[in-house]
């Protein structure tokens, strides 16, 4: 009777696999998450994730496929991850033969020895008669995880969540192939036959159309010192989804001499007059469909004074930003720590969820505007400042910090993150949620899903 109930729950969950770790600081922990993430992909698929410290020896007995996670030590695996397998071998030594594995790794910094941990790992499995296999995908132009997933401290960027998940994914496809006879998840049919159709298409894009965005980084007044290293980021976010960013401050780019078209503009973090408004060219961009996205301070461009303080109420010299983002920069009071909430909806459809959370306290500058975008029928407000969370401000019940429209007849996407003064938001020194939501805005303008 026990080995038909152990038949019939194989039969409905089919393959088994197990995502073991070990973890110093956390870093591999959020690495295995994801990893079973992508195991998880395939149906019918039983996954456990477990560290070392909680999982059992028959745990690995139980599994099909195994995917090892250790942090990297001094170019090997940690030792408490060593012990443990020296401890298994007493038992269980000939017991996992021709089972499928994989491993993965998190390091201290950019080739901090990631990889070696992952052979090394591979190396102590196929003493068990483990079966370890590479990947030959590339989770963008210049990532790959050949010898396993490998991350600089946590997984916080997409391409580091894709590798942790492409990972996960494979290790359940084999197990999927080799273990239930379901050769129809063979990679080449399913993850890899997407990627090369993702590719071409891309390839398409590229050849038809403009894949330049200009990041404009003007700044004639108070200029902010994360202009750097917000237009770093754009930059290379960018780069990451396909686009070749135009990094400049020349006015001419946005004026009717420049011959130049743009697949989107990027108004990063500027003051002053930052080009000739009888000359400009934002509107004609906009009106062709294409999109404009627009960072913390590009809304507090042509203003009829100067404030390092920002408390002023300014006015503006022209409509030009109004007429783009839905309103203009008035004041705002010093930098302090507010509660910003973000609406549910928007962040899944934008795939913030997860990644940012619902409402969380941050500090930052909170502008204050000369009227209120989420007035606009036309706006849609991604996520809001609660006031009487701060001091200074003056917009109500309603004040938007991030927020997104659509104009024109072409229906040209226009994205504003008000969040975003200081450098560590965009140096990876901070939290992640400013980045994340610059990295949704500039995805959703560019349209790339």
């Amino acid at each position: 009777h026990v080995l038909e109930i152990r038949v019939s729950i194989h039969a409905v969950t089919m393959g088994r696999i197990l995502v073991l770790y070990d973890t110093l600081t956390g870093c591999t922990k959020a690495m295995a998450k994801l990893v079973a993430e992508g195991a998880r992909k395939i149906d019918k698929m039983e996954v456990k994730c477990l560290s070392c410290e909680d999982a059992d020896f028959k745990d690995v007995v139980w599994a099909d496929g195994l995917a090892v996670g250790t942090p990297t030590n001094l170019g090997g695996i940690s030792w408490k991850m060593k012990k443990w397998w020296d401890e298994f071998a007493a038992e269980y030594w000939d017991k996992v033969d021709g089972r499928i594995c994989c491993t993965f790794s998190s390091q201290g910094g950019n080739a901090g020895g990631a990889e070696l941990a992952c052979m090394a790992m591979g190396t102590v499995l196929m003493n068990f008669g483990f079966l370890f296999f590479g990947v030959t995908d590339y989770v963008s132009p210049k990532d790959t995880l050949h010898y396993g997933a490998c991350v600089a401290k946590q997984p916080r960027s997409d391409i580091d969540k894709a590798a942790c998940i492409r990972l996960g994914l494979r290790l359940s496809e084999w197990v999927a192939v080799y273990f239930d006879g379901r050769r129809n998840l063979h990679p080449k049919l399913t993850t890899k036959a997407m990627d090369k159709k993702k590719a071409e298409a891309k390839a398409a894009i590229k050849k038809h159309t403009n894949n330049k965005v200009l990041v404009f980084t003007k700044a004639t007044d108070y200029v902010h010192d994360s202009l750097a290293a917000s237009a770093c980021m754009v930059s290379d976010i960018c780069r990451e989804l396909g686009f070749k960013p135009v990094i400049s401050s020349d006015s001419k780019l946005l004026e009717k001499e420049c011959d130049l078209k743009f697949a989107a503009i990027c108004l990063v973090n500027n003051s002053g007059e930052i080009f000739d408004t009888s000359k400009e060219t934002l509107t004609s961009h906009i009106e062709s469909g294409r999109g404009v996205f627009g960072l913390h301070a590009c809304i507090a461009s042509f203003l009829d004074g100067e404030d390092a303080v920002g408390a002023k109420k300014m006015k503006a010299t022209t409509n030009v930003i109004e007429a783009v983002f839905g309103a203009h920069f008035l004041n705002h009071p010093v930098p302090q720590s507010g509660v910003v909430n973000i609406d549910e909806a928007e962040a899944k459809s934008l795939g913030l969820s997860g990644k940012v959370p619902n409402s969380f306290q941050h500090m930052d500058e909170f502008f204050n505007f000369n009227r209120n975008p989420a007035d606009k029928e036309d706006v849609v407000v991604i996520a809001s400042v609660d006031e009487k969370s701060y001091k200074g401000g003056l917009m109500g019940e309603k004040h938007p910090v991030v927020w997104r429209r659509e104009m024109g007849s072409n229906k040209a996407r226009i994205f504003y993150c008000g969040l975003g003064h200081f450098s560590h938001f965009y140096n990876g020194l901070g939290k992640p949620h400013v980045a994340e939501i610059v990295r949704s805005g500039l995805k959703h303008v560019l349209k790339v899903h």
